[in-house]
């Protein structure tokens, strides 16, 4: 079950690398999250998560990424506010906003439901694969940026400089929750467990962001962490009770109903990645608060 939820203003960062790991690995949490009044959401997605498939499918997981966010607001689900409400005004706008003398791509999503908006920062950084190396034709990769000082290039925007060292992106982040933060309310913290302990044969995105975090725990510390298995999750055991499934399910779905809506007009490829995941992955949600 979701951890149980304040009563006054909480800042909630939600930190990941690509735009569907929240839903696959953190759903129930986030939603309960998103549905609190009090709570206000800053999400961070750190890598295009371009794979090797260039602009065109990094906007559609974008895309599906905001709808998987809305998706727990009540203005897609009037029965959140009772039977007899109607949805509630939502909109969503976007804006090319600097931070750390960058470029960022921030979407703002605001629901009459809500006192505080809800905001997507995407930092585009060359998504490095699964082991970390790179994909053509970059190359590039969080990694080898921390163990090699390789410069990481971004997917947008276009001629965008480098991250030229590890401290630049890890600063870069901090940026984000020092803008973002309310001096005075507490703050958490959720993102994948770069302990390869208790989240085994991750995604090295996913390693290389909990690294970064850790950095930046260590300098901010009223940020409280919740650490998600990611991969690991494969082989454990179902444990999500059907409440926490269905917010799950909702969220996956959602995000590859966005991403399928925009990528049907852009490709003719129908990738089902996101379906297969959640079939892997599904009906399990891993966490360790404040190890």
């Amino acid at each position: 079950m979701p951890h149980p939820l304040p009563e006054r203003r909480r800042d909630v960062f939600v930190v990941v690398a690509h735009q569907d790991d929240w839903q696959l690995f953190m759903a129930p949490d986030v939603y309960a999250r998103l549905r609190d009044p009090h709570a206000r959401v800053v999400f961070v997605v750190a890598t295009a998560g371009e794979g090797r498939h260039g602009e065109h499918h990094w906007r559609a997981r974008l895309n599906g990424c905001v709808l998987a966010i809305t998706r727990a607001l009540p203005s897609w689900n009037p029965y959140l506010a009772g039977e007899s409400a109607l949805p509630t005004a939502c909109s969503v706008s976007y804006a090319r906003e600097r931070v750390n003398e960058r470029d960022a791509l921030v979407c703002t999503i605001n629901d009459d439901a809500r006192a505080e908006p809800i905001r997507l920062y995407l930092l585009h950084a060359h998504d490095g694969g699964a082991q970390g190396v790179g994909l053509p034709p970059h190359h590039e990769s969080l990694t080898r940026l921390r163990e090699e000082g390789r410069a990481l290039g971004v997917a947008w925007p276009p001629h965008a400089p480098h991250y030229e060292s590890w401290d630049a992106f890890v600063a870069t982040l901090e940026a984000i929750v020092e803008r973002e933060h309310d001096a005075g309310a507490p703050a958490e913290l959720l993102a994948a467990d770069p302990d390869p302990e208790r989240n085994p044969g991750d995604h090295a995105d996913h390693r290389e962001i909990g690294r970064a975090l850790q950095a930046i725990l260590a300098r901010r510390p009223f940020l409280e962490p919740t650490w998600y298995a990611m991969y690991a999750n494969e082989h454990r055991p179902e444990n999500l009770d059907p409440e926490a499934e269905a917010d799950q399910r909702a969220a996956v779905f959602a995000y590859l109903g966005g991403y399928g809506a925009t990528a049907s007009g852009l490709t003719a490829e129908w990738r089902i990645g996101t379906e297969r995941e959640y079939a892997i992955f599904g009906k399990r949600q891993y966490r360790v608060k404040n190890p």
